[in-house]
This record gives C-alpha cells, sequence and structure tokens, in this order.
C-alpha cells in the first residue's frame, strides 16, 4: 500500500480479500429441498431386549434364503411381525413416559404428535420483489414528506442564523490496537452482506487484518475518502406479524 491514495490502497485491500475468499471459500450451488422438521427427543426406546430380537429375526431371514423352506419361511415371518409390535410398544411406552413426566403435558404430547405425523408449522416464505419493495417503502416515505407541514422560516434563513463554532474540527488518525479493540468487540453474528462477509469472519482475521486496514483508514480520514465498496448495503426485510400475503 506505499505510496497509493486512500482509494487505490483501499480497492488493493478489499481486492485481496475478495479473492482469499474466492479461493477458500467458493460459492457452491445447493438444492433446496424440504426440510423436515427434528424429531422430539422423548427418549431411548431401543432397548437391548429389541436389539436381540433383531438379531434373530435376520438370523431366520438368512436361513429361510438358503433352505427356501416355507416352514422357514413362515418361522421368519412370525418373528417379523413380533419385532415389529415390540417396536410399536417400545415407541409407545417411551411417549407415555415422556408425556406423563413433563411438566406441560398439554406441549409434551403436541411434541410427540408432531415428531410422529411430521407436520411442521412453518410457513413458506414469501419473498417480495425488488421492485415492490421500493415502490412500497419509496411510496412511504413521500407520503410521510407530503404530511409535514411546511416550515414558516426556510433553512437558509436559519443556517444563517447559527454563529459559526471557534472550535476546528480535525480527524485524529487511529492506533492498529484501536482498530483491532474495535474488531473484537464486534457483536457475534453470522449473517453476511452482499460480499458475504459477516462479523464473525472478520473478528476471525482481525489480526491478520489489522495492520492494512489501519493504513487504509488512515488514509481515508486524511483525504476525506469514503470507500465505495461500503456504500453499499443488503437490506432483508424480516416478517413480524399478520398476513403474509397481505400486500
Amino acid at each position: 500500500l506505499s505510496g497509493q491514495g486512500a482509494t487505490s490502497s483501499w480497492n488493493l485491500f478489499f481486492g485481496a480479500i475478495l479473492n482469499l475468499m474466492e479461493i477458500y471459500f467458493p460459492c457452491k450451488l445447493q438444492r433446496c429441498g424440504k426440510k423436515w422438521p427434528k424429531k422430539c427427543n422423548t427418549g431411548s426406546w431401543y432397548s437391548p431386549e429389541l436389539h436381540e430380537l433383531k438379531n434373530h429375526v435376520m438370523t431366520l431371514h438368512t436361513i429361510a434364503n438358503c433352505t427356501k423352506s416355507p416352514v422357514d419361511k413362515q418361522a421368519y415371518i412370525t418373528a417379523r411381525n413380533q419385532y415389529k409390535s415390540a417396536i410399536r410398544d417400545a415407541k409407545k411406552s417411551t411417549n407415555e413416559h415422556f408425556i406423563d413426566t413433563s411438566g406441560n403435558k398439554t406441549k409434551a404430547a403436541w411434541q410427540v404428535v408432531k415428531s410422529l405425523t411430521g407436520s411442521s408449522s412453518s410457513q413458506s416464505v414469501i419473498s417480495p420483489s425488488l421492485e415492490e419493495f421500493t415502490t412500497f417503502y419509496g411510496g412511504m416515505v413521500e407520503e410521510l414528506r407530503q404530511k409535514i407541514p411546511s416550515a414558516a422560516t426556510s433553512a437558509d434563513v436559519l443556517l444563517k442564523k447559527i454563529p459559526r463554532p471557534n472550535v476546528c474540527f480535525r480527524w485524529k488518525s487511529v492506533t492498529t490496537d484501536e482498530v483491532l479493540r474495535i474488531l473484537i468487540r464486534l457483536k457475534p453474528s453470522k449473517s453476511k452482506d452482499i460480499y458475504f462477509m459477516s462479523n464473525d469472519f472478520i473478528k476471525s482475521v482481525a489480526d491478520v487484518i489489522v495492520f492494512p486496514l489501519t493504513e487504509c483508514i488512515n488514509r481515508c480520514l486524511l483525504e476525506g475518502t469514503f470507500p465505495e465498496q461500503l456504500k453499499i448495503s443488503k437490506v432483508i426485510p424480516i416478517f413480524k406479524k399478520g398476513n403474509r400475503e397481505d400486500t
């Protein structure tokens, strides 16, 4: 970064980070499939007795396949049905014990029902398009602006009445210790920006980037320049309440 201006220094520094991320954290396409709800932990129902019974069923299955005898096949079917029945009884007994020993029996019962049926209370996510999002909030700002009454005095007149301060404001260079302290104190978050960087990622590489980052910050302060890359943000609308389809 030696001999570079604020803009060039930041472009080199930020570009190096993006290139390294592309090498070590390449983007991968994933298929969006249905997410099945997690099974509630009602306890372990698979007992040693069931394990022994399963081994017995597998042994009879092997014998029936080898001998091709109808008698052996029937013995296997009978043992298999007994094993399935024992599994149902074990699950039922475990679920009953989970509900009886729970502090909230109604909630525990619904947890068991949802676990067995695979039902989920999550609703489909409806993502508004960029045009819809911009139009909605742009129209809201214009509506609020029209409701604000006009001021009796113009802004130019008010500004002329404000006395000019005698104290001059000047930027002060920052140190690597100050920058590192700020990076470490970032709130832990895995939420990514448009460059796929998160607070957790920045904190994990803070000791590596602190020196060039400090140099870039000081040059920006000296030249009064703000990096173009940091002027872009990502807005994520989060649904709170009401009807998701109500626009």
